[in-house]
């Protein structure tokens, strides 16, 4: 048996839209608004949005958050189900978009389509009120298991997009074309879901794909590695190849501030050499073209996640990135020509692992544990005026919990002109207690 896939998304587009068309968006409070305290500068923390959306599908958990455009006030947050937002900083929420009936729920109270996975958003200068916003729709493991065996591919990925920072969603319908003729097929929610900040109807998308789409795109992209990109809001889409496979937890493909502008950190491996070194690769021009840099100098990477953080505020000097690794955390501020290994991170009487950085106002921002997965102590923040100097270096707040992650699921949004960092963070059980809940966590200079 045949099965079209262009066809079978365009199915399950329609019966999301006809299935969340008939849902009036409910108004939800926040018990209360939050708290701030300054330590190294501002923090300010908010209670999640009230889950769950739909009261039968019983207890839920907060799966993707984001800052719309440059307002810091303008918050999304979805639970799978439902997209919250918050005008006020998270103070109050209402539900704005909920998939329909069919796709959450079934008779026997087992989820049978499709659930909210990712939110993107590009964060330009544009009023929130104007902003693009994507969704990633992933079907749900009953799904995948449906599909795979019989059809040996996945069910296909679908998009939603709001052209109102949020206030409504309709679901992309999809139209492939022969420059453009996949549709994105994924066993488990997007890894990476980016838009450029230059051109909001750009999105990059990278997941497991399904056996047989997997072998033959792999085939497509010349054996390397590979994200989805669409250039029309994800009506069509295409491959492009990347020179490096996606790093394990760590945030390894960003989008400059320039137009097509790209970055790529992980590990490369030298012709005829055993033994693999820590690169970041750099685009100007969509992926066509990428240069690559070595920032350690040496072989090794180590056992762990690699994050990669760009300054989203760019002036007439080079551009400012980190890249980090259990070796250690490497900074340039000449766009990759040169790089500094950060004081007071991966050295041998301090090895700390790096769990977020960020820049703020030119300056770096370096989150660092004592261990790779949280929930020890010592976690501090580190900020660095100058890359080449010792960092200003302060204990991380614990007013809240344990610390455990900040930014988990996608969720860390940096934004230059507002100058905020903003995300999830999660807490751990301390060794005498119970563990925090999660909370929306901000941070500022001061």
């Amino acid at each position: 048996m045949r099965v079209e896939r262009s066809r079978v998304a365009g199915v399950l587009a329609v019966v999301l839209v006809a299935g969340a068309a008939g849902f009036a968006p409910s108004n939800v409070d926040a018990a209360q608004c939050g708290s701030t305290l300054h330590a190294g500068g501002r923090w300010s923390a908010v209670g999640m949005p009230p889950t769950p959306s739909v009261p039968e599908l019983g207890p839920s958990a907060v799966v993707a958050t984001s800052v719309v455009g440059q307002d810091p006030s303008v918050l999304l947050a979805t639970d799978g189900v439902s997209v919250y937002r918050s005008t006020d900083y998270g103070c109050s929420w209402h539900i704005t978009y909920t998939l329909g009936v069919a796709d959450y729920w079934s008779l026997g109270g087992i989820a049978t389509a499709y659930s909210i996975t990712n939110i993107a958003n590009g964060h330009s200068n544009a009023p929130a009120n104007r902003q693009d916003v994507y969704l990633a729709l992933t079907p749900n493991p009953l799904v995948v298991f449906t599909f795979v065996p019989l059809f040996t591919f996945a069910a296909p990925e679908l998009t939603a997009v709001s052209h109102d920072g949020g206030q409504t969603f309709t679901v992309v319908q999809s139209a492939p074309s022969v420059a453009h003729p996949l549709v994105p097929e994924c066993l488990a929610a997007p890894t990476t879901m980016v838009v450029p900040p230059t051109n909001s109807r750009t999105i990059y998308l990278q997941c497991e794909a399904g056996l047989a789409q997997g072998l033959a795109e792999e085939t497509v992209a010349g054996g390397q590695s590979y994200v989805y990109r669409s250039v029309d809001g994800g009506v069509s889409w295409s491959l492009l190849g990347l020179p490096a496979f996606p790093s394990y937890g760590g945030q390894w493909f960003v989008a400059g501030p320039k137009p097509n502008e790209l970055w790529l950190a992980g590990e490369w491996y030298p012709p005829n050499v055993t033994y693999y070194y820590l690169a970041v690769w750099h685009s100007t021009d969509g992926g066509a073209h990428w240069t690559r840099s070595t920032p350690a100098g040496k072989p090794g990477v180590g056992i762990g996640p690699i994050g990669l953080a760009v300054d989203p505020t760019s002036d007439r000097g080079g551009e400012r990135v980190i890249v980090s690794a259990p070796i250690g955390g490497f900074a340039t501020t000449d766009t990759g020509k040169h790089w500094t290994k950060l004081s007071g991170i991966g050295s041998a009487d301090q090895p700390m692992i790096v769990s977020v950085a960020f820049y703020l106002r030119h300056s770096l921002y370096v989150i660092v544990m004592t261990g790779a997965y949280g929930c020890k102590p010592g976690t501090l923040l580190l900020r660095y005026g100058n890359v080449r100097g010792k960092p200003t270096r302060t204990p991380f707040p614990s007013r809240w919990g344990y610390y455990e992650t900040w930014g988990a699921g996608g969720s860390f949004t940096v934004i230059g002109s507002a100058a905020v960092a903003f995300g999830v963070a999660t807490f751990c059980a301390p060794p005498k207690g119970t563990a925090s809940p999660p909370i929306l966590l901000s941070f500022g200079p001061r």
